[in-house]
């Protein structure tokens, strides 16, 4: 989600139409940031009802994720000396296949079963 947010920064400040990505939605970077919305709510009223009656290992469960991700990340970010890209330095074109590199052929069905599936699914 935060993803999509960032690459489409770095598009735009590198003058990339982002409408020539071949995975565009129009409701983008909102919808992005919509699922960011939502998913940090959920987290953070997990376990509300541990406030009212107050369990530590009801508040534990709920909410120690929250800083295992964040020392997980800064751990990796010191350990690894990574950095986060600056819009201007992302690189979207090496090591990046086109289209028709990703796209197989679509297969006709061999049998009377295939043919079956390919109606359903």
């Amino acid at each position: 989600m935060t993803d999509y947010g960032s690459q489409g920064r770095g598009m735009k400040a590198q003058g990339r139409d982002l409408k020539a990505n071949a995975y565009h939605n129009p409701l983008q970077p909102f919808v992005a940031y919509w699922g960011v919305f939502w998913t940090l709510f959920f987290i953070l009223i997990n376990g509300f009802a541990v406030f009212f009656d107050f369990n530590a290992s009801d508040f534990l469960t709920s909410y120690l994720n929250i800083p295992i991700f964040l020392v997980l990340y800064i751990g990796y970010k010191l350990r690894k000396r990574t950095k986060i890209w600056k819009p201007r330095e992302m690189d979207f074109d090496t090591g990046i296949p086109t289209l028709e590199e990703t796209e197989s052929p679509e297969m006709p069905p061999r049998n009377i079963l295939e043919r079956i599936a390919g109606v359903l699914f």
